[in-house]
């Protein structure tokens, strides 16, 4: 009379046994409360904020609106644009411990919302920093990576902007620019194989987040918080005028860009210093190609975005015109002029306490040619990337 319930006891125990147990495969988790890994990325406000972020037709262009970059800008990645998510799975180990595989999450994409700006309080209560935040989505719930249950379990997570399927390696060639991630088993961070495109208004603004690692299943409603990075170098040219050539009442038309002998390929590998900051590593450089932009008018810089290198071979040629105009009965016209004039600077070797022999990455550099009526001084400068008033022809990313 007994077996029944003898029977259904048995089943139970085994049924709960198999139940609470904790399993991790493609970031799924056999059990009947799982808490969501969700995501958002977070940077300090600074005193000069959307006063910058202009539109053109409704149409955020990069000359108005930066991406995130080292937690201290206002700008942030286009809402709806994806940055891709790698994930690894680290159990009980820490991260310092071993060489872990992204067997968690691989190039997930994940979808930027709107940004916002929030104020978090300091350790002792009182107003703290003023922060920009966005969330970044699953694109369905079908694709939700869930938290292990299992007390002390970690993950850890890097990601890259702007997401791309990856491309295979016999179609690279083909490619006016891409993002391949390379993440092999037990190769911890990985590596990017990247090529920049030729003109600026197709190259892409290539980011890369922190690590954020030994992470365990938080209080619901807590996001992995990412800070991403400028993994290039922006370079940019200017033409402008000196005095004597304004008061006589030169004008500077047609500018015109050319960046030689420069490596347009070559990997990126995230690496932590000894301080635990993210650095970029880049090797594997190849193929020399010219990089253009479009024409402009004097003192409107032109960005280019750079694979961060040394400049042995790297020459500038700057085009452009001098008009002086008249104006009679009304009508402004050119009286003269002086065209397609060219000015040439090897820029490894040019001299003097702001001479440049290297792009680093997140560094802005530029490079300003002054006419006057005897000539053209060439003054390069350097600073970090960090502002947002640089004009540049360049398009926002456009993976989604």
């Amino acid at each position: 009379m007994h077996q029944p319930t003898v029977f259904f006891l048995v089943f139970a125990a085994l049924l709960f046994t198999a139940c609470s147990q904790d399993t991790v495969t493609d970031g799924t988790i056999s059990q009947p409360e799982r808490l969501p890994v969700t995501f958002g990325y977070y940077a300090a406000r600074t005193a000069a904020t959307r006063a910058t972020d202009g539109q053109q037709g409704g149409v955020a262009t990069r000359a108005q609106k930066e991406t995130v970059v080292d937690g201290s800008t206002h700008r942030t990645i286009p809402e709806g644009q994806s940055v891709g998510i790698f994930g690894f799975y680290q159990g009980q180990d820490s991260w310092t411990s071993k060489t872990f595989t992204a067997d968690f999450m691989y190039n997930q994409p994940l979808v930027a919302g709107e940004a916002t700006d929030v104020t978090e309080k300091a350790a002792d209560g009182t107003t703290g920093t003023t922060i920009v935040r966005c969330a970044l989505n699953y694109k369905s719930d079908a694709e939700k990576k869930y938290w292990p249950n299992t007390p002390g379990d970690k993950l850890a997570f890097i990601a890259y902007y702007p997401w791309m399927e990856a491309p295979a390696d016999d179609k690279l060639a083909t490619l006016d620019t891409y993002i391949q991630p390379r993440f092999t088993n037990g190769g911890g961070l990985g590596s990017f194989r990247f090529k920049v495109a030729a003109n600026s208004k197709d190259q892409l603004d290539f980011l890369i987040s922190d690590s954020v690692v030994d992470q365990t299943k938080p209080k619901i409603g807590d996001r992995v918080r990412l800070t991403f990075h400028h993994a290039l170098a922006a370079v940019t040219a200017s033409v402008t005028r000196a005095q004597d050539l304004i008061d006589a009442g030169g004008q500077i038309a047609n500018v015109r860009y050319e960046m030689t002998g420069v490596r347009s390929q070559g990997t990126c590998h995230p690496t932590v210093d000894s301080k635990g900051r993210m650095t970029f590593v880049w090797d594997g450089l190849t193929t020399d190609a010219t990089f253009t932009t479009d024409n402009t008018t004097e003192a409107v810089e032109r960005a280019l975005v750079m694979i961060p290198q040394p400049l042995t071979t790297a020459k500038l040629t700057i085009k452009y015109d001098i008009e002086f105009h008249e104006t009679v009965d009304g009508q402004d016209y050119v009286s003269y002029s002086y065209r397609d004039n060219v000015a040439t600077f090897d820029l490894g070797k040019t001299s003097g306490t702001t001479a440049v022999a290297a792009w680093r990455p997140g560094l802005r550099y530029n490079y300003n040619v002054i006419v006057n009526l005897t000539g053209i001084n060439f003054v390069p400068s350097v600073r970090q990337w960090t502002t947002g008033t640089m004009e540049t022809d360049l398009n926002e990313n456009e993976n989604k």
